[in-house]
């Protein structure tokens, strides 16, 4: 006995196109598969310090950390506090007079990434001696901070005529000025106290023996110091902190208004008394808040 077989009913996804039937295929899904890189990150002192020998000895190694591995260590740890990864920290901790900095294109990745970053906006304002740096960053839930740093900035700080870089990259070098004035400004939690490069280059060096010799008798300070009173200890802490509160706000002023900051640096020379230096501080805000 015949049996007949009966083909199956399409369905309504199958009878599309005037009754055509269309049978769809099964979907095989692909894992995923991350693209494939070689980044080393070391999570033990054996491992950081057995990079930073492999580092040291290598061609590519800057020459603060060729045959250097501790100063490669060092700069490696550096980094990941400052959240670069190791190689980044070798290319971008300059040691500079003995002492670790950072390039400022890397100050400002680290300040980018921060989690308070809003925006940043550099340019530069006139031309010849007229020329100025200006550098604009907000920080979230602050209003939007400026810094200038300007060719008669330069001038005063006796950098202008100074040879190097700042006769080859003059516009460059003012740049670096002020973005490093408002990164450090507004990120110092993210840039860790670093210096920036560009502008610890411009620092004197200080010649060893240049420096007047040692008395060949020391005693301890025991010996020799009075004991200061614990009234008059209060009274150079108070001064110190309002002092450190009015250069602060000087700073903050020389951002929007260089003369006045100079104009300000001036009263609080003449500031001697605490009682004056707080009505200084006072005098500041004021102006800050107009």
């Amino acid at each position: 006995m015949a049996t007949s077989t009966q083909s199956p009913k399409p369905t309504n996804s199958q009878e599309e196109h005037s009754g055509q039937i269309e049978v769809k295929q099964p979907q095989v899904v692909q894992p995923f598969r991350p693209p494939s890189r070689m980044g080393v990150v070391p999570h033990t002192f054996d491992e950081g310090w057995r990079m930073a020998k492999a580092i040291a000895g290598s061609d590519l190694a800057p020459k603060d950390y060729k045959d250097k591995p501790e100063n490669c260590f060092v700069a490696i740890q550096m980094g990941s506090e400052l959240g670069l990864p190791p190689m980044a920290a070798i290319q971008n901790v300059a040691v500079i007079n003995g002492r670790p900095c950072l390039y400022g294109d890397a100050a400002l990745a680290i300040v980018v990434v921060h989690p308070d970053y809003e925006n940043h906006d550099e340019y530069l304002e006139g031309e010849g001696d007229k020329q100025t740096a200006v550098f604009e960053i907000q920080r979230r839930g602050h209003k939007v901070h400026r810094v200038t740093f300007s060719v008669e900035d330069a001038k005063k700080a006796k950098l202008w005529t100074k040879s190097g870089p700042w006769q080859e990259y003059p516009k460059r070098m003012l740049q670096m000025r002020a973005r490093g004035f408002g990164l450090r400004n507004k990120f110092p939690d993210a840039l860790k106290g670093l210096n920036i490069a560009e502008e610890a280059m411009d620092a004197p060096v200080i010649d060893a023996r240049e420096l007047p010799e040692l008395p060949t008798e020391i005693k301890r300070a025991s010996e020799t110091a009075r004991e200061v009173p614990a009234a008059s200890q209060q009274e150079l802490a108070d001064k110190l902190n309002v002092d450190r509160e009015v250069m602060e706000l000087i700073e903050e002023v020389h951002g929007i208004n260089p003369e006045k900051a100079s104009e300000l640096l001036g009263h609080a020379a003449e500031s001697t008394s605490i009682e004056k230096k707080k009505e200084l501080a006072g005098t500041i805000r004021t102006l800050l808040d107009t």
